[in-house]
C-alpha cells in the first residue's frame, strides 16, 4: 500500500544516519531493507483461503489507521531493534491487531494495521514516540478520520500502556491509559479496549449480546494468552509471506500448542478453533511437519455437533490439508447441502483436492 513513508523515516532514520539496527540473534549489527506490512483483515483470516464469511457484512466508512506501538521500555538504546519474540515485543503488535478485531466486529469503521519489517528478520520495535503533530499530518495525507498508535512501559512486573487516538474531526489526540500487571492484566486490557472504542463512537456490545456472534472478545483469563498468540500468528504470517526469516518459526510446536490450549480452555469461543487452522496451515507453508502433531485434536474439535459450532465450516479445509480427499468431498457436499450462505458456499467451492490450499497474505 505504500503507506506512512514518513512514519518509516521518523522510526527507522535511514535516511540521516543509516542507523544500524540490532539483531538479538547473533548480537550482530546489521542494516536490512525495510518494509511496512498492513493487515485490514484478523491475522487468524490469512492462509485460509479468505473466509470472509467468518467477517461481517457492513458498510464500512470511518477510516481508522493503526500504527504498531512503542516500546518505551528500550528508552536505554538509541535505535530500533529486531526483538526476539518476547513478550512487550508482541504486545506493541497484538494490541494493534486486536483493536483491528474489535473494530471490524464491533463497528462500521475501516481498520487497517501498520507494521513495520525489517526484510528477511521480523518485526521493527520502536523506542521513539510520535509526535501529536505526526499524527494530525498522517491522517490529513491519507484521508483518515482516526489515527491510532501507543507505547508500552515495563516496570518489573507492572505494564503500562498509552493509546492515543487522534481525531480528524476534532483535531485532537485522547490518551486512554491504563496501569496493570498479573492477574489483573485480562480485565484491566478489556477496560481499556471498551474505553478505546467508547472514544472512537463505537461501543463494545455486551457479553450476552457478544455469545450471539461469532467472535467475541476473549474472557479475562484467556486474555493475556490470545494477544500473545496474534503476535505469533503474526510472526508466521511474516515467514510464509518471506519478509520475515524462518529462524521466527523457533517455538513453532509451542506456538500451536498455544493456540490448541485456547480452543479446549474456551469451547464456546469459535475463533480459537479457527487460530488453531490458521496456524497449522501456515505451518504447512512453512514446509514444516509440525503442524501434523495437531491432525487429530484439529479434525475432532472441528467435528463437534452442536449448534453453536459454526466452525465446523472449516472441515473440509482440514481435511484437504492432510490430503484427505474423500473425507473433504463428503463433508463439503454435506456442508454445500445445508448451509445457504452464499459467501460461505463460494469459498467452500476453492477447496479443490487438485489444487491444495493457498490464501492472500498481508499486504506491503
Amino acid at each position: 500500500m505504500g503507506f506512512f513513508k514518513r512514519y518509516k523515516e521518523k522510526i527507522d532514520e535511514f535516511k540521516k544516519a543509516k542507523a544500524m539496527l540490532i539483531n538479538y540473534e547473533n548480537n550482530a549489527e546489521v542494516t536490512p531493507g525495510f518494509k511496512m506490512i498492513t493487515l485490514d483483515r484478523p491475522v487468524w483470516h490469512y492462509g485460509l483461503l479468505s473466509p470472509d464469511w467468518l467477517l461481517p457484512e457492513r458498510i464500512r466508512s470511518t477510516k481508522v489507521g493503526i500504527i504498531s506501538y512503542v516500546d518505551i521500555s528500550l528508552a536505554n538504546i538509541n535505535n530500533p531493534i529486531i526483538q526476539l519474540e518476547d513478550e512487550v515485543g508482541r504486545l506493541t503488535r497484538s494490541i494493534p491487531l486486536m483493536l483491528l478485531e474489535t473494530l471490524l466486529y464491533f463497528s462500521d469503521h475501516e481498520p487497517f494495521v501498520v507494521i513495520p519489517v525489517a526484510a528477511g528478520m521480523g518485526p521493527i520495535v520502536s523506542n521513539k514516540e510520535v509526535d501529536d503533530n505526526y499524527l494530525k499530518e498522517v491522517a490529513a495525507k491519507h484521508n483518515l478520520d482516526y489515527v491510532i498508535t501507543g507505547s508500552i512501559l515495563l516496570n518489573g512486573t507492572e505494564y503500562s500502556i498509552s493509546n492515543r487516538i487522534y481525531s480528524s474531526a476534532e483535531q485532537t489526540v485522547s490518551v486512554v491509559k491504563t496501569d496493570t500487571s498479573g492477574a489483573k492484566f485480562g480485565q484491566s486490557c478489556i477496560e481499556m479496549i471498551s474505553d478505546i472504542h467508547a472514544k472512537l463512537g463505537c461501543p463494545i456490545p455486551s457479553e450476552i449480546e457478544q455469545n450471539k456472534m461469532i467472535y467475541k472478545i476473549p474472557k479475562p483469563a484467556q486474555f493475556s494468552e490470545y494477544l500473545s498468540a496474534l503476535g505469533q500468528l503474526l510472526m508466521q504470517s511474516l515467514i510464509t509471506k518471506g519478509v520475515a526469516s524462518i529462524e521466527g518459526l523457533k517455538g513453532e510446536r509451542d506456538m500451536l500448542n498455544c493456540y490448541l490450549g485456547l480452543a479446549l480452555a474456551d469451547p464456546e469461543n469459535q475463533i480459537f478453533r479457527v487460530m488453531l487452522v490458521s496456524g497449522m496451515e501456515k505451518s504447512k507453508s512453512c514446509n514444516s511437519k509440525v503442524y501434523k502433531e495437531f491432525k487429530q485434536q484439529a479434525i475432532s474439535l472441528l467435528s463437534e455437533k452442536n449448534e453453536s459450532n459454526y466452525s465446523r465450516r472449516l472441515l473440509p479445509f482440514v481435511y484437504n490439508m492432510f490430503g484427505m480427499k474423500n473425507e473433504s468431498i463428503k463433508q463439503k457436499n454435506l456442508l454445500l447441502s445445508t448451509i445457504q450462505d452464499e459467501t460461505y458456499c463460494r469459498w467452500l467451492e476453492q477447496i479443490s483436492t487438485d489444487n491444495l490450499t493457498s490464501a492472500a497474505s498481508p499486504q506491503e
